[in-house]
């Protein structure tokens, strides 16, 4: 039978896609597979097609669980994955045919914990982005990871352009490291650092196999929602900083950017208005206002800016 993969797939409704991402998998030209269609709750006819789908192929399994949040979904699958080798996969997006197997190829010729793929992004049928990289194997995990924070486009960043080989993690303390249920926004990015720490050869390949779909309903937020990201998002680069922690010229030199794009931040929703966005980070800004101060990566101005807002808000001028 050889190696089998587990694809994971969080599907929340997701109904008119669905076919789609599904069949971008039974049509792969490596077969031995399973599929692993976890329904996070699905208020559509998500969970129905899931089921329909598996019935069909007894290479899919379906999971399905009460509405917890992609994270959670992610991790109901990594539980359940019995694969040599494991993916995720968009439930609204698809993998070229050849995806698994020259993946599989690839990992075992290098000898490497995980491989990174090219992807592109598709609007309305039109590629508007891409990403491709290099052929080679990465041995500096560090350097790797260094330059995802430093272009959050590099090696997909947290999107799931990756095959990642079971026993590299599930045989380290703890096991396959789980997806943190706390954060929301940019955290399969928080993933995917901690798992490339965790990784001691990368393989990058230069073909593109991942099809990210854009949807109009997906990218139009609502200003109270994209509020909610940003706050989240300084979340998710806190919890960055902790996991480099053992890292630390890696650790300093992104807590210097975390900190800059806080202070910019708390400037820029004063500006717009954004009143609870204000509120959340002029509190973390203040709690570490003197680490900040004495930072050696921030910058002068950046400091500078620091003391005025601090200033302008203890009088009440802000």
């Amino acid at each position: 039978m050889g190696y089998v993969v587990s694809v994971i797939v969080p599907v929340y409704n997701t109904a008119p896609y669905l076919k789609r991402c599904i069949e971008s998998i039974t049509a792969q030209t490596y077969k031995n597979f399973e599929l692993i269609l976890v329904d996070d709750g699905s208020t559509d006819e998500s969970g129905i097609i899931c089921d329909r789908y598996a019935k069909a192929d007894n290479r899919i399994r379906v999971i399905h669980q009460e509405n917890a949040g992609v994270c959670a979904a992610r991790n109901k699958g990594i539980e359940g994955l019995t694969g040599d080798f494991f993916l995720f996969l968009d439930s609204d997006d698809s993998l070229e045919p050849e995806a698994l197997e020259v993946c599989i190829d690839r990992i075992i010729l290098d000898a490497s914990d995980v491989v990174v793929f090219g992807w592109r992004e598709i609007r309305n049928g039109e590629e508007i982005n891409s990403g491709v990289y290099d052929n080679g194997v990465l041995r500096n995990n560090c350097r790797a990871v260094h330059d995802i924070l430093k272009d959050r486009h590099i090696y997909g960043g947290g999107y799931p352009n990756k095959m990642w080989r079971t026993a590299s993690f599930q045989n380290r303390v703890g096991g396959i490291p789980q997806y943190n249920e706390t954060l929301f926004y940019v955290e399969d990015m928080e993933w995917v650092i901690r798992m490339f720490l965790n990784a001691d050869r990368i393989s990058v390949i230069d073909q593109i196999f991942y099809n990210y779909y854009l949807r109009d309903n997906s990218v139009s937020y609502s200003q109270d929602l994209n509020e909610k990201r940003l706050i989240g998002y300084h979340d998710t680069m806190a919890q960055i900083v902790y996991d480099l922690r053992e890292y630390p010229e890696l650790c300093t030199w992104f807590d210097g950017i975390r900190y800059t794009e806080l202070v910019n931040s708390v400037i820029d929703a004063k500006l717009k208005g954004q009143k609870a966005v204000y509120r959340t980070l002029i509190k973390k800004l203040q709690n570490k206002e003197k680490v900040i101060l004495l930072h050696r990566k921030v910058k002068m101005k950046i400091k500078l800016r620091l003391i005025f807002i601090e200033t302008l808000h203890f009088l009440g001028k802000i």
